[in-house]
């Protein structure tokens, strides 16, 4: 192969990818093209009222450049309709966009309110009730009272177990072991239980 050759394929080589790479950053960097379709001599007020509203409605630049191919006599009431539908636009863009911030932080300040109003429920009803029990018979034979807070139950094979406790915890236990004296572990397991009240 000729060295002559070579460096014009090379020099093609560069220009095709140079060709490519300013192809790219052209569409990269290319601003949004909108599509109007205006004829020149329909260019009215209306006509850029429209086209102003849309742009900022859709939040885009103001852009007018497509009223220098209108009349010349139509030109300044299209440019000055363009310039009032844009506000327009904008400011229904805006009172939108504040709206929907609204409704996201009252419906979060809503549920930061439930989600407080149950964890201090759930702080409350913990903090109700407090039973210390040892032993755990329920009948002391000292005439102390045991309190019955909640009531657990197990059904299998159409049997029905229950037993009562001060608290859940106890009362699950009391349930299961009475299961457990009848049935194989495994059977003993499915708790249903509820506070007395």
């Amino acid at each position: 192969m000729s060295q002559r050759f070579k460096m014009f394929s090379s020099s093609r080589l560069v220009v095709g990818l140079g060709l490519w790479a300013g192809l790219l950053a052209s569409c990269a960097s290319a601003p949004e093209k909108r599509n109007r379709t205006f004829d020149p001599d329909t260019c009215n007020k209306n006509a850029g009222y429209e086209a102003g509203y849309n742009d900022g409605l859709d939040d885009l630049a103001m852009d007018t450049a497509f009223t220098h191919r209108c009349r010349e006599d139509l030109r300044e009431a299209t440019f000055s309709g363009y310039k009032a539908g844009y506000e327009v636009g904008k400011k229904e863009l805006l009172e939108r966009r504040e709206k929907i911030e609204k409704a996201w932080a009252a419906e979060q300040a809503e549920r930061e309110k439930r989600e407080r109003e149950e964890a201090a429920r759930q702080s409350r009803d913990a903090n109700t009730n407090v039973n210390i029990n040892i032993g755990g018979n329920q009948s002391t034979g000292a005439g102390v009272y045991y309190a019955k807070n909640y009531f657990c139950t197990i059904s299998i094979f159409t049997k029905e177990y229950e037993a009562f406790g001060p608290t859940e915890l106890e009362a699950r236990r009391n349930v299961m072991n009475e299961c457990k004296k009848h049935n194989h572990a495994m059977h003993c397991d499915e708790v249903e239980c509820q506070r007395n009240q």
